[in-house]
């Protein structure tokens, strides 16, 4: 089962105060939402769901991905999904282009520690978008994590724009890395 998080929308207030929360402390956004919101209402749901035998006694996964604020989310998601029994935690994330922001640091200890046991984070990007270049410096003092989670990133070339922002647009870039696989693929 795979959980999707839409990105930053230009025009939308909420997307751009949940963009900028490191500067903008102490408020709600789409990050407050998902812990509070959609992680208990995605248990209910799901609950629900193999309840009704809807599943015919499949064992789901649970993965979560976004681009951009979304990917943000995504990790978000898998990082304060309420733990409950039947309900498996999210076991990856694909984040597109992702936000450097992922609510680590807005969820329970606990909780935080108990579903990035296993976790793996695969972070997709093309070089030289906008917040690659965010990444690239909070690495500098915030190593990706190597275990619990596992996170890893994969860096493409494939646009060529030299335009950090309209090199972060994913269809551009899904549309390039597709071109690069037929290519490869007629050699």
């Amino acid at each position: 089962m795979a959980v999707a998080f839409g990105g930053t929308v230009i025009g939308n207030r909420n997307d751009w105060l949940a963009n900028l929360r490191w500067f903008i402390p102490l408020h709600d956004d789409q990050y407050t939402l998902v812990v509070r919101k959609l992680g208990p209402a995605f248990i209910k749901e799901f609950q629900r769901r193999m309840a009704s035998g809807e599943w015919k006694g499949a064992t789901p996964t649970i993965v979560s991905t976004g681009h951009s604020l979304g990917g943000g989310l995504a990790q978000q998601f898998a990082y304060a999904l309420p733990s409950q029994e039947g309900v498996p935690p999210v076991t990856r994330v694909y984040a597109f282009h992702p936000s450097p922001v992922t609510g680590y640091f807005s969820v329970q200890k606990d909780l935080r520690e108990s579903n990035s046991k296993g976790l793996k984070i695969e972070r997709i990007y093309e070089r030289g978008e906008i917040l690659a270049l965010l990444r690239s410096a909070q690495s500098t003092f915030f190593a990706p994590s190597a275990n619990n989670p596992t996170i890893t990133g994969y860096r493409y070339s494939v646009i060529h724009n030299a335009d950090p922002i309209k090199d972060h647009s994913l269809g551009k870039f899904a549309c390039a890395i597709a071109e690069k696989l037929a290519r490869q693929t007629h050699q």
